[in-house]
């Protein structure tokens, strides 16, 4: 059964989408109630995703999404999102849990990428920044919410790292791990099945994908040579790091002004220091 998917499907789903501009003419469709999709539609998604996953990571993807569709992910995720490109194809995903976890308002993100050909666009970015952010700024405007993933990526790190800052991101090489966020890690590793497998002042999961495969074939580097090493030292090939990122208004804010600068400098020079990321 094909996996290939058109945004002119998405919009003929059971469940209308909401469709947002990202940018060079990619657009992103976001579910905010997946539940409401049909059996049929979930299946077409489902479909994509095995076939997707399996070129992003370059591991068998199968045994990953066919979990999920055991366990209804459809049902229980709180919003996801299709990336649709300038020619109408599905190029990537994501999606995220809403949480009280440890007593904190918690987004967890849940699997996302994009296909290789659309990576190093500056797409992901812009991803995370409307489902993420809009989420923030939806429904945790007055309070801290925390952005919570589970990964074996460097660049996942590293990039939550430079949108938030490192005093808002957790684990940082060299840095003992607050004791809050320790709490918020366990009750996200309890929450996945992984509790006694999770060691809280590493913030690392040990055998953490089971039966499946590991996340890659071959580990994505970022562009930071000190968070390459971190990972390269204490994330094995069935180990992952469980990442906290806060946001609130002042990270928020922060973020946004960075942002404008960087497309002011871009428009300016023509250039786009942006990599991607892929979370699972």
């Amino acid at each position: 059964m094909t996996g290939v998917l058109k945004g002119a499907d998405l919009r003929q789903f059971s469940s209308r989408p909401t469709v947002r501009r990202l940018r060079e003419g990619y657009r992103i469709f976001v579910f905010r109630e997946p539940s409401a999709l049909s059996a049929a539609d979930r299946d077409k998604i489902y479909n994509f995703l095995t076939e997707a996953a399996t070129k992003v990571f370059g591991a068998d993807k199968v045994p990953y999404w066919s979990s999920k569709r055991d366990n209804d992910f459809f049902s229980h995720v709180s919003v996801f999102g299709l990336v649709v490109a300038p020619d109408d194809a599905v190029c990537g995903w994501s999606g995220f849990h809403r949480k009280r976890f440890a007593g904190q308002h918690v987004i967890y993100a849940d699997s996302s990428a994009l296909l290789p050909e659309h990576q190093s666009k500056g797409v992901a970015m812009r991803m995370a920044n409307v489902l993420y952010l809009e989420e923030f700024l939806r429904r945790h405007l007055h309070h801290t919410m925390w952005m919570v993933a589970r990964t074996q990526s460097p660049m996942i790190h590293s990039g939550l790292t430079r949108s938030g800052g490192p005093d808002n991101v957790y684990p940082q090489p060299g840095k003992p791990v607050p004791a809050k966020i320790q709490r918020i890690g366990q009750a996200v590793a309890d929450w996945l099945g992984q509790g006694a497998a999770f060691e809280p002042g590493l913030m690392r999961i040990n055998d953490a994908y089971g039966s499946t495969t590991g996340t890659y074939k071959q580990r994505p580097v970022a562009d930071v040579t000190e968070i390459n090493d971190y990972f390269a030292e204490y994330i094995g090939a069935d180990q992952a790091l469980i990442v906290v990122c806060r946001i609130n208004l002042v990270v928020a804010g922060s973020y946004w002004f960075k942002r404008s600068a960087r497309k002011w400098w871009e428009r300016l020079t023509g250039a786009s220091g942006i990599t991607p990321a892929n979370v699972s």
